[in-house]
């Protein structure tokens, strides 16, 4: 089972969350994850199997924090790239937090529950600068990783083993020297920054929402703290500005000559070419292209797709299809073509294809039987042939239950017959 955003914030229900927390305020989720699910996400045996496995994982993997964050020292790592637990115990003992970057690539039920949240962020109308991923953080008792900082991301954390006392700082209560200017993520001083203090302390089971920007410090109480925090990295404006400049092309010529002493020139020409037709005619165009982007997830999700290969040959009109984990899907128009996008890849066909994908988008479960007429009815297409291109690149699989079922099913009637 993959614990999803709704599952998260329990007992609060998700539209009162983003109607009344998100990007507003922090909020705490009291036994939101029974601690027998949260020990199923990951539990402190599970994560030394990971530490030990991880090859090279001074390369950005593993850090320690005391105050802060470091590189793994070379000692921790031996000659055939993996770590030395030895050396690894006695740092942990020693008072350092043990910091696992990008897990949700080394542990599938983070993977599952990144992209869960994810899709629902995205379902909501709210995009991605980046896909949602998932830092687990193991900190002795009585012990302090980072000091007071900020993120470029907000957090969900969920406490999975022991408890943590959290210090977040109001931003809304920050002086306006601060308050109004864009945030920087870093360490911060807490004590020159005048805002109000909430403090929160988690146990297993128990979730925490940190808005964008909120500086923020935590320390493991009497006994270990093992938590994961879900990054989520929502688009900004400055995101699709910085996309925009990329790409429209009123933005691509020069500036015009100017002086380091007098900016108004510039200013006044850059407000002409914003308020030119040149800058209009293709911002709707543009922006578009840049929302498009943002519907679907850029990564495939492994499930079972090594399995799907093989089985292509046994790919019929009334083989039973399914969406795969996390493939969210989206349709569109654009001239004379239809398009499917999903994570991994798209397909184009015909603007006349837009009825079968989206009833592809539409259908959880389907045969390539199913799939309907197109709208011009005096043209066809290959229903087994687009079937298997969508399993192929990674949106649909073959329901292998149902396939082993029917030829179970099959074996049994030869045996009655014979």
């Amino acid at each position: 089972m993959t614990l999803t955003l709704v599952d998260l914030l329990r007992p609060l229900h998700i539209d009162a969350f983003f109607r009344e927390v998100w990007n507003r305020t922090s909020w705490q989720g009291h036994h939101s994850v029974s601690p027998l699910a949260a020990r199923e996400i990951l539990d402190l045996a599970a994560l030394e199997q990971t530490l030990a496995a991880l090859h090279r994982p001074g390369d950005s993997w593993l850090q320690l924090a005391r105050d802060g964050r470091r590189a793994l020292p070379a000692h921790m790592i031996g000659d055939d790239g993996l770590l030395n637990l030895r050396e690894l115990y006695a740092a942990f003992a020693n008072g350092e937090t043990l910091y696992l970057t990008k897990a949700e690539r080394l542990v599938p039920s983070l993977a599952r529950m990144c992209r869960a949240i994810e899709l629902e962020l995205r379902a909501r109308g709210i995009g991605c600068r980046q896909p949602v991923n998932a830092h687990v953080f193991l900190t002795p008792p009585r012990s302090q990783g980072f000091p007071p900082h900020r993120d470029e991301h907000a957090g969900l954390v969920v406490q999975l083993e022991g408890h943590k006392a959290w210090r977040v700082y109001d931003r809304t209560t920050e002086p306006a020297a601060t308050r109004d200017l864009p945030t920087q993520p870093g360490t911060v001083d807490a004590a020159a920054l005048g805002a109000e203090v909430r403090t929160y302390t988690l146990a297993a089971g128990d979730t925490l929402y940190i808005p964008e920007g909120w500086v923020h410090e935590a320390e493991a109480q009497d006994a270990h703290s093992l938590h994961v925090t879900f990054r989520l990295f929502a688009l900004r404006w400055s995101d699709v500005l910085l996309a925009l400049a990329a790409r429209h092309p009123a933005l691509a010529g020069p500036v015009p000559p100017h002086s380091a002493d007098d900016p108004a020139p510039l200013v006044r020409a850059l407000g002409v070419l914003l308020d030119s037709e040149a800058f209009r005619a293709p911002l709707a165009g543009v922006v578009e292209q840049i929302v498009r982007e943002q519907v679907v997830p850029a990564r495939v999700l492994p499930q079972d797709g090594l399995r799907q290969v093989v089985l292509a040959g046994a790919h019929a009109l009334d083989t039973a299809l399914v969406h795969r984990a996390g493939a969210a899907c989206h349709v569109f128009v654009d001239g004379d073509r239809a398009c499917i996008a999903f994570p991994g890849g798209a397909i184009r066909g015909p603007a006349v294809m837009a009825g079968v994908f989206r009833y592809v988008a539409a259908t959880p479960r389907f045969c390539a039987r199913d799939l309907p007429p197109l709208a011009d009815l005096g043209a066809s297409y290959d229903r087994l042939d687009v079937a298997r291109m969508l399993v192929r690149d990674g949106l649909l699989r073959i329901d292998v239950d149902a396939l082993d079922a029917a030829s179970t099913g099959a074996g049994s009637a030869r045996s009655e017959v014979a």
